[in-house]
C-alpha cells in the first residue's frame, strides 16, 4: 500500500508542464490526436460547452493563458478523476514522505537556495524517489529534520521515520494521561490513538503531523502551569505548519497571555535565521511566491475537496464561482470563526479556571476549521480537545444533558473510522468537518460552563489561574 502509485500521477510527472493533462501536452509536442482527445474527454468532459473546446484548442496549439483558464475551470474534475484511480485523497495528492526526504537531499547537495523552484523539485524527486510527486510547500527549516534519515534508501527512511513517529505518539500518550485525560492509562492511549484513521494516515503518507500534535500538547501543559514563556516556545516549534499554529496563537495570545508571544518571537526568530541559512534570504520572496503559484497546478497536491475546513466546506458547497470572491468569502468566514472563538471567552468573568481546558481545545478546533491548508493527516491534532472536552465533562456538573450528549456523540463520529471510511469512498474528505463545527459551537457557548466537582459529586472551586486576566 505505501509503495503503490497512482496510476495518473505517474503519467502526469515530468517537465515544468505537469500542470497540464500529460497527453495534451504530447499533443502539443508531437501533433498526435486521437489518444489526447479520447484521454482529455475521460478527465474534462464529452459535454463540453463550446468555449470550453475552443480553450482547449488554444491550449494544445500553447496558449498558456487558455491552458490555466481551462485548469482552473476544471479542477475539481480533474481531481474526482484522480481519485478514482487512487481511491485515497492523499494517494491522489501522492505521498508526502518521498516529498520531504526529496527536499532533505536538495538541501544536503548545496541546492537549498533552489528549494522552491518547481523544476529542481522535479528532479530530485526523479532521482532520489523514481518519480514525481507533490512539491516540497513547507518552510526551509524544516529538511533540517529529514537530513539524517535521507542517507538511507528510500524505503529505509520511511521505517525510521515511522519509528520516529510511533515514539512520539507514545510520548503524547503518556502526557495525556498525566495532563490531559486523566482517568486512562498511557497505555490504553496509545492503541486507542492508532485506531484514528488521521494518525493511520499519517503513518502510511509519511507525515508530520504526530508533531505538531505533541508541540500542541506541550503547550498546553506549559500554559496550565503558567509557563507562558515555554508555551509560547512550544507552538512556535510547530511552525512547520504556520497555517495551523497562527490562528491558535491568536487567540491565546488575545486572552493576555503574558510572556507567551515573547516565547513565540524567540523561537520564530531562530526559525527564521535557520531557514536563511538553508535557502539564502531570497526565500523571503521565493517561497511566497512559490506558495501563490501552487494553485495553479492541479497535480501539486492541494486539492480543496480533501480539506475539512471552512475553505474546503466553501469550495465543495459551491456558493461562489469566482476565484476572487471565493477567497474574500473563505477570508471573512475564518475571520468570524476567529473572533467568535475570541469573545466566547474573552467577554465574560470566568469564575472557574480550569476553563483553561475548554479554551485550550475550542482554539484548537478554530484553528483547524480557519486553517487555509489541511490534509486529511493534520485532523490528528483533534486528538487534544477530544481529551480535553471529555476530561472537562468527567470533571463538571451542570451542563444541560442534551449538550453532553451532543458534545460526545460529535467525539464518537469524529474518532471511529465510519465517517472517515465514507468520506474517502465519496472522494470528499470534507464531512469531518461536521463534528467539528458541532463541538466548536457547543464548547464556545456559555451553556457549556459547567461547575467543578468532587469524586462525590460535589462543587469545589479550581485553583488553576484564569485563561482571562
Amino acid at each position: 500500500m505505501r509503495w503503490r502509485m497512482c496510476p495518473l500521477r505517474n503519467g502526469a510527472s515530468a517537465g515544468k508542464q505537469r500542470t497540464i493533462d500529460p497527453l495534451l501536452s504530447r499533443r502539443r509536442q508531437t501533433g498526435g490526436s486521437d489518444s489526447s482527445d479520447s484521454y482529455s474527454s475521460s478527465v474534462i468532459s464529452t459535454q463540453t460547452s463550446a468555449d470550453e473546446k475552443k480553450l482547449i484548442r488554444a491550449a494544445q496549439q500553447g496558449d498558456q493563458r487558455a491552458l490555466e483558464r481551462l485548469l482552473a475551470r476544471e479542477q475539481p474534475r480533474i481531481w474526482r478523476f484522480s481519485m478514482k484511480m487512487c481511491r485515497n485523497p492523499d494517494e491522489a495528492g501522492d505521498v508526502l514522505q518521498d516529498t520531504l526526504l526529496a527536499a532533505a537531499r536538495t538541501v544536503r547537495e548545496g541546492y537549498g537556495h533552489q528549494l522552491y523552484d518547481f523544476q529542481t523539485q522535479e528532479q530530485f524527486q526523479s532521482r532520489y524517489a523514481g518519480r514525481t510527486g507533490d512539491y516540497y510547500i513547507h518552510p526551509p527549516f524544516e529538511t533540517l529534520l529529514f537530513l539524517p534519515i535521507c542517507l538511507w534508501s528510500l524505503p529505509t527512511a520511511y521505517l525510521l521515520w515511522c519509528l520516529l513517529n510511533t515514539v512520539v505518539l507514545a510520548h503524547t500518550a503518556r502526557v495525556f494521561q498525566r495532563h490531559v485525560f486523566k482517568r486512562w492509562d498511557w497505555r490504553v492511549f496509545l492503541p486507542l490513538f492508532f485506531l484514528f484513521p488521521p494518525v493511520l494516515l499519517s503513518f502510511l503518507q509519511g507525515h508530520d503531523s504526530l508533531l505538531l500534535l505533541l508541540a500542541m500538547t506541550l503547550a498546553f501543559i506549559a500554559l496550565k502551569q503558567e509557563r507562558n514563556f515555554t508555551a509560547g516556545c512550544w507552538l512556535g516549534c510547530g511552525l512547520f505548519k504556520f497555517h495551523i499554529v497562527l490562528a491558535l496563537v491568536v487567540l491565546v495570545t488575545s486572552l493576555g497571555r503574558k510572556g507567551m508571544l515573547q516565547g513565540f518571537a524567540l523561537v520564530f526568530v531562530i526559525l527564521l535565521l535557520i531557514s536563511a541559512g538553508v535557502s539564502g534570504w531570497g526565500f523571503l520572496t521565493a517561497y511566497p511566491h512559490f506558495l501563490m503559484s501552487l494553485h495553479h497546478l492541479p497535480l501539486a497536491g492541494i486539492h480543496p475537496e480533501a480539506m475539512a475546513n471552512i475553505r474546503g466546506l466553501v469550495t465543495v458547497a459551491g456558493i461562489v464561482q469566482n476565484a476572487d470572491a471565493h477567497l474574500a468569502l473563505v477570508g471573512i468566514a475564518s475571520a468570524l470563526i476567529v473572533c467568535y472563538a475570541w469573545t466566547s471567552f474573552k467577554n465574560q468573568k470566568l469564575e472557574f479556571g480550569d476553563v483553561t481546558n475548554l479554551a485550550f481545545g475550542n482554539f484548537v478546533l478554530a484553528a483547524i476549521l480557519v486553517s487555509y491548508h489541511l490534509s486529511p493527516p493534520d485532523l490528528c491534532i483533534a486528538l487534544l480537545p477530544i481529551g480535553l472536552f471529555s476530561q472537562y465533562l468527567s470533571e463538571h456538573t451542570g451542563i444541560p444533558r442534551w449538550v453532553r450528549l451532543s458534545v460526545l456523540g460529535s467525539q464518537c463520529v469524529l474518532f471511529l473510522p465510519p465517517l472517515h471510511v465514507i468520506s474517502l469512498a465519496s472522494h470528499v474528505y470534507l464531512y469531518p468537518i461536521i463534528p467539528i463545527l458541532i463541538m466548536f459551537l457547543l464548547t464556545s457557548a456559555k451553556i457549556f460552563r459547567g461547575i467543578p466537582r468532587h469524586a462525590d459529586g460535589s462543587p469545589v472551586r479550581s485553583t488553576f489561574p484564569p485563561m482571562a486576566r
